[in-house]
């Protein structure tokens, strides 16, 4: 097992170089290292990362992406932070994760689970077939060939035309399909590189296959550093709803075919059919734009290139989703599981029908279960397991090819939070109630509020709402909001190059003159010195 251990403790690395001495070890500490190791990484069949979260482990880590430096991640915290996390997640450099506090002893056997399965995998695997030198020509040609049709160097592939013939093609295509396998990444997510390649192989072949059933007049090859393959077809006959009518029936009893012999499905993007050969280019991109889509329409589909013409995405929305947020966070101690399900199912239904991109939706629903997480934890609910379902189900989202992959995982983790509230609630409503009044001060400290809005937030009246949270947390509740307040402007003023008045307003106060006398009040000293202090003592090293 090839395992690169970024800025490890001492103790830990000593342990897994005794405990695992079949292991080849890279130590690193530094991003300037990282290129001297480069042919190493992409020369072996497969790397794991193990970090820990000290040290510039970040700067090395981008490196790793910036390079694109293929591996699996181990994740050990000394320390937890749900934003770094999530950034984590967000960059897909998460796949495992634990916390060093309790969790190093699983850690240690995931290690070794991953060595016995590699072990295992290289006894089984059988060895490759020789292939001829006719075979790796023919290939490398098509390639070649192909992709000098879709990205335009029509000149180039028309000196090639007399090899043509030998690829099995009548005459030029003049329309693109994309293959993709549905799940890819979720199919391939434990193996390496390797293995991977010899997936799309597999499907490469059934492809060729089809092609030669079928006896369609067409190439194939694979796109390299992707989950799919390109088909381009010459499609006789000069009428468009003709021509189109065969490619599409020609896309179904291609995906039909593959289906039925690989027992997984695939999803095919179809471009338009043009009349003339060198605008293959075109339907290609059509192709590829085309099965963007299936994202939205399902896996095992057709797409043709016509019924997405008029689509496009968003990459953001500053209006409608902080609503849909802070509406659910408002009446989550109050709504039942259905009704706390049925409105995340809604938020999840608004990002389709706002055409947001697959990976904005992906970053939203991430982001949004985090902060779910994070007020179950002001609400003390969060329990260990939960943080770490909450890592699985993101690393699923990341890998989702489809909506309805993200709906089917993210409808797990409400469900589970939704009986977690509930049963928290039927257990001690009151108490639950502060509790959710608690969170959502701590989450929404900056808007305008009052103590009728909490007492919506906890469904009980003001003055029982405000009699029982001085109980329960030893403060009233204005006391509360100022401290929530104060505390984000200290973080502010160490960590922001925002202005005093910026800061005031960011956190809730409308008047910094007021601001300024709670801070003083508060923390005997006025904002302005109170950063200049905390950061004159960092630079002392105080």
């Amino acid at each position: 097992m090839n395992l690169v251990l970024i800025n490890v403790s001492s103790n830990l690395s000593e342990q897994i170089i005794k405990q695992f001495p079949q292991c080849n070890v890279k130590f690193i500490t530094s991003p300037e290292q990282i290129p001297d190791l480069m042919s190493w990484w992409l020369s072996e069949p497969g790397v794991t990362v193990l970090y820990e979260n000290n040290g510039d482990y970040r700067a090395i880590l981008e490196r790793i992406r910036e390079c694109q430096l293929p591996a699996q991640y181990l994740a050990a915290l000394t320390r937890k932070s749900i934003s770094e996390i999530q950034n984590l997640i967000n960059e897909g450099q998460v796949n495992q994760l634990f916390q060093m506090a309790d969790q190093k002893d699983d850690l240690l056997r995931t290690l070794d689970e991953l060595i016995r399965k590699e072990t295992h995998e290289k006894r089984e695997m059988p060895p490759p077939e020789d292939p001829t030198e006719t075979s790796i020509e023919e290939t490398m040609v098509t390639s070649f060939f192909i992709y000098d049709l879709i990205y335009g160097d029509l000149d180039k592939a028309n000196r090639m035309k007399t090899l043509r013939k030998k690829f099995g093609l009548m005459a030029y295509p003049n329309c693109a399909m994309t293959i993709m396998v549905d799940n890819f990444w979720e199919l391939c997510q434990d193996l390496d590189n390797k293995s991977r390649y010899g997936i799309k192989m597999v499907y490469l072949d059934l492809l060729k296959d089809f092609i030669e059933t079928a006896a369609v007049d067409c190439i194939a090859c694979s796109l390299i550093g992707t989950d799919k393959l390109i088909a381009l077809v010459n499609v006789p006959g000069r009428d468009p709803e003709q021509a189109r009518g065969m490619v599409v029936q020609l896309a179904q009893d291609l995906k039909k075919f593959i289906n039925r012999k690989a027992g997984n499905t695939v999803s095919i993007g179809v471009g338009s059919v043009y009349p003339d050969w060198q605008l293959i280019w075109k339907s290609y991109e059509e192709a590829f734009r085309a099965l963007e889509y299936s994202f939205y329409v399902g896996s095992d589909s057709v797409i043709q290139f016509e019924e997405t013409r008029n689509f496009t995405t968003l990459e953001h929305d500053e209006e409608t989703l902080p609503s849909f947020k802070y509406n659910f966070f408002k009446n989550i101690n109050n709504w039942s599981e259905s009704e706390i399900i049925a409105y995340y199912e809604t938020t999840l239904e608004h990002l389709v029908s706002k055409s947001f991109s697959s990976e904005t939706i992906k970053s939203i629903v991430i982001k949004y279960n985090f902060e779910i997480l994070d007020y179950l934890e002001q609400m003390e609910l969060a329990e260990r397991d939960l943080n770490d379902y909450v890592i699985k189900v993101s690393s699923q989202i990341l890998r989702a090819s489809t909506m309805e992959n993200i709906k089917a995982t993210s409808n797990e983790f409400i469900s589970i939070v939704a009986a977690a509230i509930v049963s928290r609630r039927s257990g001690n409503a009151v108490s639950s109630a502060i509790d959710s009044a608690r969170a959502f001060i701590v989450k929404y400290y900056y808007r305008d509020l009052s103590l009728e809005v909490m007492s919506q937030v906890s469904n009980l009246s003001t003055a029982y709402f405000s009699r029982k949270f001085k109980e329960q947390t030893g403060q009233n509740f204005s006391e509360f909001l100022e401290r929530a307040r104060l505390e984000r402007a200290t973080e502010l003023l160490l960590t922001s190059d925002l202005s005093l008045n910026e800061i005031a307003d960011q956190v809730g106060f409308n008047d910094y003159s007021y601001f300024s006398s709670r801070f003083k009040k508060n923390y005997g000293i006025g904002p302005l010195i109170y950063k200049q202090q905390k950061k004159g003592d960092d630079r002392k090293g105080v």
